[in-house]
């Protein structure tokens, strides 16, 4: 599956439709810019980085969520464990492989992201968690059910879901927004490309099962 960050905007447009209001909102031209992709947008210097990444994340939810608004509990399930539990297992080990690397060779360096690794282990492991709880006890008793927001599994959930999105945002405090420095090496920003990768398909996720899953 390819990246939303790599994926060309004139994909990503179709893909994720409230997305083509962001790019027009930065003043971002379709047509000349429809093979490019998010993470080449990012090196733009004149491009106002935090607001554009913050309304972009708003607008793949918005657009996720519509998506698959009509799906019914067992699909709904299923469509969440394909396509976001899996990923983020797939990325974990990289992700911190490649923080605790960056740590060590820039110790030094003024924009190190310290802690990093450390909080990407204690991330991913409590991600992992529960993730594992909701495919094994809370999807299933869902499913059979055949409707939401009928057990106390779902209070557990929403306040995991409250814990990974702070955790979110010391990420974010530790990695300056996820800006690598002027001078970064190619693995640094390609980290915090990943990093933002991740962060993006997280909140589409919580997202959805808030939203449409786990809704009052």
């Amino acid at each position: 599956m390819m990246k939303l960050i790599h994926m060309p905007l004139a994909e990503l447009i179709t893909a994720y439709p409230e997305v083509a209001v962001v790019l027009q909102a930065h003043h971002i031209d379709l047509h000349e810019n429809q093979h490019t992709n998010v993470a080449q947008l990012l090196h733009n210097k004149s491009l106002s980085r935090a607001d554009f990444i913050t309304e972009l994340q708003n607008a793949l939810i918005t657009s996720a969520c519509a998506q698959y608004k009509t799906e019914n509990v067992s699909n709904l399930t299923h469509e969440i464990v394909k396509c976001f539990h899996e990923p983020h297992r797939a990325q974990m080990y990289g992700l911190i492989s490649d923080a605790r690397y960056i740590e060590k060779r820039y110790a030094q360096h003024d924009s190190c992201p310290l802690g990093l690794n450390a909080l990407l282990i204690e991330f991913f492991g409590d991600l992992a968690t529960h993730m594992e709880q909701e495919e094994l006890f809370l999807f299933p008793t869902l499913t059979e059910a055949g409707s939401f927001n009928m057990f106390p599994q779902v209070a557990v959930a929403h306040h995991s879901h409250d814990r990974h999105i702070n955790m979110m945002a010391t990420l974010n405090a530790i990695t300056n927004n996820l800006t690598p420095p002027i001078n970064a090496s190619v693995r640094w920003q390609e980290l915090y490309e990943n990093l933002l990768e991740f962060i993006f398909q997280l909140n589409m996720h919580i997202a959805i099962e808030n939203q449409l899953l786990l809704s009052d």
